[in-house]
């Protein structure tokens, strides 16, 4: 059952996480670059959730703010049974429940899978044994960089949590304290979750926090898109100069990387191009929301049912005896069940998510 669940939810952020990170070693033959890439690439992936939760978050403080001076009136008043039938009756009468409260906990929820499947995919890493990247010695094992007579401690997992807490201070600008503390032990467990773990892991996980860092900045400006344009621009700027007049690679790699950064820095000419053509094309085509979701669940259940059923049963029918112990199981039955909860979390679960997330365009 726990290996179902894990197939259906992290599984398909791990392969993610996987294919960027071999894309990255292949330019960069450097692990180390390869983490600090797939952060970037992973978060930036991740970007349109994260701005779904924020406006799920500022949804919330909303409806909090302005049923706040009643229900304070309620509980002052009454208490008891009393006190909770009364704030149930406001609530419906607001059409509101108190589960919806946990909306303004998306963002934090949302990092859980991501950090599972980086430790799963990260810790099993063997090329990261002995090689070294910046004042990391061993991305293998804790950093003990800061030595005070005979004791060693890891400075990377403080300079993490330094960044996180900058990131947090600036998120949570004129919020309720309910909230900064909130941010600000979730930043303490992830210090005491990562002090001991293997740098690389770390190295990772500070990088997403300084996206973190520069994602409430954008946030917080009076323009984002075009702050983050800017950044991103930015960005991809540095890392084809860096590829061009630092790294020691092929031409062939370095015009990829080029390509790659030219695609980033045109990205709103395509972004306009887009919505020209969804305006113009597909949403003309797809206007009735029922057709639309029955198209969409069809392709995505027959994705599943090719490629975790179909074809793996196919192919285990076609040798039994040779699948019958593979993996250390007794009965290829196990092979297919594993295979059909990964096809359904990458092509069922996590696009399924994706469509009740957001809006028709």
């Amino acid at each position: 059952m726990a290996e179902h669940l894990y197939n259906l939810v992290i599984f398909p952020l791990e392969a993610i996480i996987e294919i960027f990170y071999l894309l990255f070693v292949r330019v960069t033959h450097s692990p180390g670059i390869a983490i600090v890439g797939i952060g970037f690439a992973v978060n930036i992936l991740a970007l349109p959730l994260y701005a779904k939760a924020e406006r799920w978050q500022a949804l919330e403080r909303q409806i909090q703010k302005r049923m706040k001076p009643k229900i304070d009136d309620i509980k002052a008043v009454f208490k008891g049974d009393e006190r909770m039938m009364i704030l149930s009756t406001y609530y419906r009468q607001n059409h509101y429940h108190p589960f919806y409260a946990l909306r303004s906990s998306f963002g934090l929820l949302l990092q859980i899978p991501f950090f599972i499947a980086a430790y799963a995919f990260i810790a099993r890493l063997p090329e990261l044994q002995g090689r070294s990247f910046l004042f990391i010695r061993d991305l293998s094992a804790q950093d003990g960089l800061l030595t005070i007579g005979s004791l060693h401690a890891n400075l990377l997992p403080i300079l993490m949590t330094l960044i996180n807490v900058a990131a947090s201070a600036v998120y949570t600008r004129g919020l309720a304290s309910r909230e900064k503390v909130q941010l600000y032990a979730m930043a303490a467990l992830f210090l005491a979750l990562l002090y001991t773990s293997p740098s690389a892991l770390v190295l990772y996980w500070t990088f997403n926090n300084i996206f973190s860092l520069l994602k409430n900045l954008v946030f917080k400006a009076r323009k984002p898109l075009r702050v983050f344009y800017a950044i991103m621009a930015a960005i991809a700027i540095a890392a084809m100069g860096f590829t061009v007049f630092a790294l020691e690679t092929t031409w062939r790699k370095r015009l990829v990387v080029l390509a790659l950064g030219a695609l980033v820095l045109a990205a709103p000419l395509f972004a306009k191009l887009g919505g020209r053509f969804l305006e113009r094309s597909i949403l003309p085509a797809l206007s009735d929301a029922k057709e639309r979701a029955a198209i969409f669940f069809v392709a995505i259940v027959s994705m599943t049912l090719l490629l975790g059923l179909v074809i793996p049963m196919n192919l285990v029918s076609s040798s039994t005896q040779e699948f019958s112990f593979l993996g250390g199981r007794g009965s290829p039955f196990g092979l297919v069940a594993s295979a059909f909860s990964q096809s359904a979390g990458i092509f069922l679960v996590w696009p399924a998510v994706l469509y009740f997330l957001f809006g028709a365009r």
